[in-house]
Parts: C-alpha cells; structure tokens; sequence
C-alpha cells in the first residue's frame, strides 16, 4: 500500500501598505506645584508642551532652493546638495520646469561655467 504526500503551501500576503509621515510631537509633562504665600494660594496645573519637529526637506525642495537663488546653481553644486548623479539633476530640472508653469528656467553659460536658474513668471 501506497501513501502520497500532499504538499500543502501557505500563503503570504505581499501586500505592502504606505506610510503616511507625520510630524513628530514630544510631550513634556510639568509638575504639578503649590506655592503659598500668606493669604494669597497659587497653584500651578499639569500641562503637556507639545513641540513639533519640522518635516523632513526632500531632495527636489533642495534643489529648488538653490536654483531660486540670484546667482542660481551649476549642476556640480546641485549633484552635490542631493546627492544624485549629474544626468539625474538634469532630468530633475527638465521635469520640474514641465511640472511647474509658475517659473521659468534660465540656462546660462558663464566663463565656460553653466548655470540654472528659475525666476517666477510676472504676472502684468
């Protein structure tokens, strides 16, 4: 007599799920003090300080950072504030100007030295 094996497989879910980044809070607690002086009582409740930590500049913030500048900013530069590739700032650069019709970009060339910059469109 003759037995088979089943081949049981278990599943996994693969499913990846976001995350959604929030601003950090700290909460201090005080504490709770009593202060007396003739006739007079004052006393100090519990609180909690909530402090908010900033978020996090991304990479293409910084980027835009350095073009708004008068002078505006070389790709070297920019490579290095993000720390991507050359050719990764300029694809950065053309989608960013194709993205946001609010600036202009300017390309200009300087003692051999090119410089992007974005001016904001006038509105007259």
């Amino acid at each position: 007599m003759t037995t088979s094996k089943k081949k049981t497989t278990k599943s996994k879910s693969k499913a990846k799920s976001k995350k959604i980044v929030t601003p950090q809070t700290v909460e201090t607690p005080t504490v709770s003090e009593t202060t007396i002086i003739p006739d007079v009582i004052i006393e100090a409740k519990d609180s909690l300080e909530t402090t908010v930590k900033p978020l996090k500049v991304n990479k293409t913030q910084k980027m835009v950072e350095l073009l708004i500048r008068e002078n505006g900013a070389t790709l070297e530069e920019l490579a290095e504030a993000t720390g991507w590739l050359v050719n990764s700032v300029r694809g950065a650069l053309s989608a960013y100007a194709k993205k946001h019709k609010e600036y202009t970009l300017f390309s200009e060339k300087d003692q051999g030295i090119r410089k992007y910059r974005l001016s904001p469109l006038l509105n007259d």
